[in-house]
């Protein structure tokens, strides 16, 4: 519900952005709706709509500072890792890097709760921004007029019933499948953890001692030391300026073993928990991707010699097998990397007892490819995977984490071929390269153990 404690309405500000190099969308309509929607609404007096069409660079950065909405609903094209699509002065396309976008709403961390980028493809910029407000919501594929227009009806009709973000998503995306229309699985619900209890808890009354769950209407300029999260995961809740929200690292790491001395692949798992939270502990991991160049031996009749060969890895597998514990497939989350343009998801499969995240390119279409040359590497740090729940609380918890690959031209590529290798020479050098790493690779690429204790037991 809207807090009630809150004088003023809650600002929705809806940027529209149509140019007109793109495929023309019923933008307007989709404002229309959402206007009827909230007039009509049980709450319609916690709630001032703001529309501005055309959208700018520099007019959407004036429009977060002389609105100050709590709530921002985008309308428009949307491309993927390339950006959202916004209008120049001539009416045509201009693109707003994913990094520039997620930096602005930094700025205005404590301000803007909700974001609502109604676009096709703009999952990877929702990922970015909810470092920074409490709730954004993305779509992880293409969308329809229609199904788009649903859903902001659905969304806004809960929100103006008194429904929580979280909730008015669940309806936004039913009233598109009540439609009959098979899109009500493309938006995709991004939630902070950090922020969500922040906005919890600046909703109680003085001598409450639980709150609702939506946003405030109230500004939280309070928290401008919500900086401090920029580059930690959302869940985090470590540095959050609330003095009673505290979490601490627990579990300890008892085995590790990363082939090639980690050069291909290290992973990293950390367990953390909310003080006074046995219940629920937060899983997160690091995971480095190399691309190592080994030396492989070649015997014939006449002399031996070695053949040097850089590889790196395309896709994969992060497993971990839990002992006394579980993590629900609800209560794990997919997340992207994002390398030159293109970006790998990791998507939460298996068994609650065995969860398993894999990880696949992505194309703009969404379509993963099948082949590509592209390979994984660089340092991705703080993925949050999900809750870990425990069986037993009074005894411990093992998690055994392994990444592992097939060994096969879709799993590994060979990087750096020279110029003069021919297609035959190349064939040649995949499949000595595939039949070196197999004994090595097939069980596992890293592998690290983590041992969890309860309070209880110690």
């Amino acid at each position: 519900m809207v807090n009630k404690q809150a004088t003023e309405p809650q600002k929705i500000l809806i940027l529209v952005a149509s140019p007109v190099d793109q495929a023309k969308l019923r933008l307007n309509e989709e404002a229309r709706e959402i206007d009827e929607g909230l007039r009509r609404s049980q709450h319609r007096h916690q709630f001032q709509l703001e529309k501005q069409g055309a959208l700018r660079i520099d007019g959407l950065r004036r429009a977060l500072l002389d609105t100050k909405p709590q709530i921002l609903h985008f309308c428009g094209h949307g491309t993927g890792s390339d950006g959202l699509v916004l209008e120049n002065e001539q009416g045509n396309t201009q693109l707003v890097a994913t990094e520039a976008l997620a930096d602005l709403f930094s700025l205005f961390a404590g301000q803007i709760e909700c974001v609502v980028l109604n676009a096709c493809y703009s999952e990877v910029q929702a990922s970015a921004i909810v470092q920074h407000v409490g709730y954004v919501i993305g779509m992880n594929k293409a969308i329809g007029d229609k199904a788009a227009i649903k859903f902001s009806i659905g969304f806004y009709d809960a929100l103006g019933g008194g429904r929580s973000v979280e909730d008015a998503y669940k309806f936004g995306c039913n009233a598109i499948q009540s439609e009959g229309i098979r899109e009500h699985l493309t938006p995709v619900l991004k939630v902070n953890t950090a922020w969500k209890y922040v906005l919890e808890k600046s909703k109680q009354p003085p001598n409450s001692t639980k709150g609702d769950s939506s946003i405030s209407a109230e500004p939280l300029d309070r928290l401008s030391p919500i900086q401090s999260l920029n580059g930690l995961p959302p869940q985090q809740l470590g540095k959050l300026p609330e003095k009673e929200v505290k979490e601490k690292s627990v579990g300890k790491q008892t085995l590790e073993d990363h082939k090639y001395d980690g050069r291909l692949v290290t992973i990293e798992i950390k367990l953390y928990q909310i003080v006074n939270d046995e219940n629920n502990i937060l899983v997160n991991s690091t995971i480095s991707f190399g691309m190592p160049e080994i030396k492989i031996p070649q015997k014939n009749l006449f002399r031996s010699s070695t053949t040097d060969i850089k590889f790196g890895i395309k896709r994969g597998e992060l497993g971990i097998k839990i002992k006394n514990g579980f993590m629900l497939l609800d209560k794990r989350k997919e997340f992207l990397i994002e390398i030159d343009k293109n970006s790998w998801k990791a998507e939460p499969i298996g068994k609650k007892e065995y969860p398993i995240w894999e990880f696949m390119i992505k194309k703009n279409n969404d379509r993963e490819a099948e082949f590509s040359n592209q390979v994984l590497h660089g340092l991705h740090k703080n993925q949050y995977l999900g809750i870990l729940e425990l069986l037993d609380k009074n005894k411990c918890c093992e998690l055994n984490a392994c990444f592992k690959i097939s060994i096969n031209r879709m799993y590994i590529e060979i990087i750096d071929f020279d110029d003069g290798t021919n297609k035959k020479q190349k064939e040649t050098k995949i499949g000595l390269l595939l039949k070196y790493l197999k004994p090595e690779l097939e069980n596992y690429v890293s592998k690290v153990v983590i041992r969890y204790e309860p309070a209880s037991i110690l």
